[in-house]
């Protein structure tokens, strides 16, 4: 039940940062979701959203912070997305 949560948050940011990241990168997160591999999948999201400097609402950080927790994810390796609050 946990993990399919965690699977709709990262589907939900995944699709909030479609068309502005590479499709590479879309490509690389849907891969790593469809094997289950929830972590690595929000790292690469979180990372390559920074890396490109794409905003972000209040709602996608509630949702990253949702499926960090779920996942007992430290703060410091995720939460410089921070700063791409617009």
């Amino acid at each position: 039940m946990k993990l399919m949560k965690v699977k709709k948050k990262i589907i939900y940011l995944l699709d909030k940062v479609k068309g502005k990241l590479p499709e590479q990168d879309i490509s690389n997160v849907t891969s790593l979701i469809d094997n289950d591999e929830f972590g690595e999948a929000f790292d690469i999201l979180c990372t390559q959203a920074y890396e490109y400097d794409i905003s972000i609402d209040n709602a996608f950080l509630e949702v990253a912070t949702e499926a960090a927790e779920l996942m007992g994810l430290k703060n410091k390796n995720w939460e410089f997305i921070k700063e791409l609050i617009d």
